[in-house]
């Protein structure tokens, strides 16, 4: 309950539900599977997390060596991500829920071979 005090100074009670959201999201990655080899010529490679909360989520991160390469803020929660270059690559994702809590998922390393 709240004491509302109104500009004449009277008082009133009011009451207000609140819902209290401090339990994290989770976030996993399903593709691509640790330790996959992918060629250059592949052109693209398909993250895709599966992400969790128990009230919404509020937008999920993809992070490439440790860039932001996208933000996806609606469902589904995937991207297609534009090779770089050839070598190994480290990919999570980073999962914000309405309330501001997040989790990252596990790091998932590939290798781009030419």
């Amino acid at each position: 309950q709240l004491i509302v005090v109104r500009k004449d100074q009277s008082f009133a009670v009011a009451t207000v539900q609140v819902t209290v959201d401090n339990q994290r999201p989770t976030a996993t990655i399903l593709q691509p599977q640790p330790r996959a080899t992918f060629r250059a010529n592949d052109e693209s490679i398909v993250i895709q997390p599966r992400v969790e909360d128990n009230f919404r989520i509020d937008r999920v991160e993809f992070i490439v060596d440790g860039a932001n390469v996208h933000t996806a803020t609606v469902p589904p929660y995937a991207y297609r991500w534009k090779i770089t270059g050839a070598g190994d690559h480290t990919i999570f994702v980073k999962v914000y829920d309405g309330a501001g809590n997040s989790a990252e998922s596990e790091r998932v390393t590939v290798t781009v071979i030419r």
